[in-house]
């Protein structure tokens, strides 16, 4: 049996990588395309926005406020800066949305957002006050986006496996569920760790981010197969970083690539 992973979007890797406009505090900073009005960047923009327009009429009319992972095969293939970004595009059309760093080894959203790290989700899932009385704003925090929210990674714990399987971890989520629309994971590479497999756990879906020309098709295979092993519901793959001007059949082969 072969189960094709829809293609949700595909973005274009920017001429102009510091696309906030200021010097990158690091050579992989990531950039929010989608809040940058620029005509150099108004393919990337469109870009995202098209695969928010994917993710969006996946969602059934009368849903909950889903709880959407996303993970990749390995590090460095642009998950952050694609929750980022699609974040900002809910948070655009009148969304209240909750991003959620879960990469506690390699926290990057409060970068992103400059915001700090000094408490965050292993912080909350260590504490032992009961989840439902913490108020909502000492659990996360807002960002200059109306409407947008982060809850950092907090500080790297050795026990973080235990801590994602616990019973707050069960908790928490669904009092998200009933504060924001949409709830955005920013998952550690599923390959690498099993914390993007715990988290899928409590969510609704799961999306792969795949880095044109970087990204191994056998890993993304590997991927999802260890994925849908596991009982996930995939929603599709994210192609990022593809050059639009090189054929397209790399999409294609990439993808066909994808069945199981």
């Amino acid at each position: 049996m072969y189960l094709t992973l829809p293609e949700l979007g595909a973005i274009p890797q920017a001429a102009n990588q510091n696309l906030l406009g200021r010097r990158p505090k690091q050579s992989n900073d990531v950039g929010l395309a989608i809040e940058r009005a620029d005509q150099q960047l108004s393919s990337v923009s469109e870009s995202f926005r098209s695969t928010l327009a994917s993710i969006l009429s996946s969602r059934r009319h009368g849903d909950h406020s889903p709880v959407l992972v996303f993970t990749s095969a390995q590090a460095d293939e642009g998950k952050t800066t694609v929750v980022s970004n699609l974040g900002i595009g809910l948070a655009e059309i009148g969304s209240r949305v909750l991003m959620i760093d879960g990469d506690t080894r390699r926290p990057r959203l409060h970068k992103v957002f400059d915001q700090p790290n000094s408490w965050g989700l292993s912080d909350i899932l260590r504490e032992k006050n009961a989840i439902e009385d913490v108020p909502l704003d000492v659990i996360v925090k807002r960002t200059t986006i109306p409407g947008l929210y982060l809850l950092p990674s907090g500080a790297c714990v050795d026990n973080i496996f235990a801590l994602l399987w616990s019973g707050r971890m069960a908790r928490l989520l669904p009092r998200f569920r009933q504060e924001f629309d949409y709830v955005l994971v920013d998952a550690p590479p599923c390959l690498e760790f099993a914390d993007a497999r715990i988290m899928a756990h409590y969510a609704d879906q799961l999306l792969l981010v795949v880095r044109a020309n970087y990204t191994d098709r056998r890993m993304a295979q590997a991927a999802v197969q260890r994925l849908l092993l596991d009982g996930n519901r995939m929603m599709g793959v994210i192609l990022n970083r593809w050059n639009p001007t090189q054929n397209d059949m790399y999409r294609y082969a990439y993808y066909n690539g994808l069945d199981r």
